[in-house]
């Protein structure tokens, strides 16, 4: 990270007083300002007023409320006045269904309650980075180009012989359940590819899901992917949903995956030829 904040604004909306200030005070490390209110009523005024990199949707408002009804009424809400807001979801009832049910609807991630800083900070900066990403990807389709040069719908743009091998990889790719290896330098354009084999998939309608393993702490990685069950470990107080189980059906993208540590590496391959995670619930399938 550099000196100062990565990311301009975001705004964060749950009604716990110490969750918005512990966000506030956390995700000022990310962005030069950050936006906290207790109900969605407040944020609509200020994402109308100014575009946020981020939007952090709390799940439930009403008391008692588990089933994340009015998160998801207002995610649609969101996203119907910009299709291209990024809003990760807030719960503290981590089910794995409430996840993907928030995604399926356009959320791009989400965060369980209680939450390690760390997790939090991986999961927001990939999100504005992605919303990066499709800003950029816009801005550069102002000039148009030869619709043999690009897929319709792709925030792919590029007329190169090389982009076209690119665009034809991933026709390849996308509808088959094999494993891709995406290479490349920062920044360009990891992300967008794999988001784009996603989107010419099977599994097109299905939850994709990001980590960012450059921006996890390997203490947490073990958690992060697999999940673990309660008393695994000392602060395990509750089963959690790794993210591998999180993509069920879906597309999971480990982003700068050499930083996976080697005592995980044999954990990730098993899965890769596997196709399934074991804890003590039953096993999932994931590409």
């Amino acid at each position: 990270m550099g000196s100062g904040p990565e990311f301009d604004y975001c705004v964060v909306i749950d009604d716990d007083d110490d969750i918005l200030m512990a966000s506030r005070l956390l995700l000022r490390r990310l962005f030069t300002d950050v936006a906290t209110v207790r109900s969605p009523d407040e944020a609509l005024p200020l994402v109308q007023a100014r575009t946020p990199d981020v939007v952090l949707l709390d799940a439930n408002f009403a008391r008692g409320a588990t089933d994340a009804a009015e998160g998801l009424a207002w995610l649609e809400k969101l996203l119907g006045m910009d299709p291209e807001m990024v809003v990760v979801m807030i719960t503290a009832h981590a089910g794995v269904q409430v996840a993907v049910a928030a995604m399926k609807r356009g959320a791009t991630d989400f965060v369980s309650k209680p939450w390690s800083n760390d997790k939090l900070l991986a999961t927001v900066r990939t999100a504005a980075s992605l919303r990066r990403s499709r800003k950029a990807a816009v801005a550069g389709g102002a000039a148009p180009a030869p619709a043999s040069s690009v897929v319709a719908g792709s925030a792919l743009l590029g007329q190169s012989p090389t982009m076209a091998r690119v665009h034809s990889l991933i026709s390849r790719a996308g509808p088959t359940d094999a494993n891709v290896l995406v290479l490349g330098e920062n920044g360009t354009g990891k992300e967008l590819v794999a988001r784009e084999l996603h989107r010419q998939s099977l599994r097109a309608n299905e939850v994709m899901l990001t980590v960012d393993l450059g921006a996890v702490s390997e203490d947490l990685i073990d958690s992060e992917l697999f999940g673990h069950v309660k008393g695994a470990f000392t602060d395990a107080r509750a089963d959690r949903v790794g993210r591998i189980q999180a993509a069920d059906g879906g597309t999971l993208f480990l982003d700068e995956i050499g930083n996976l540590p080697l005592r995980l590496q044999p954990k990730l391959l098993t899965v890769l030829e596997q196709r399934q995670v074991t804890l003590s619930a039953p096993t999932s399938r994931c590409r």
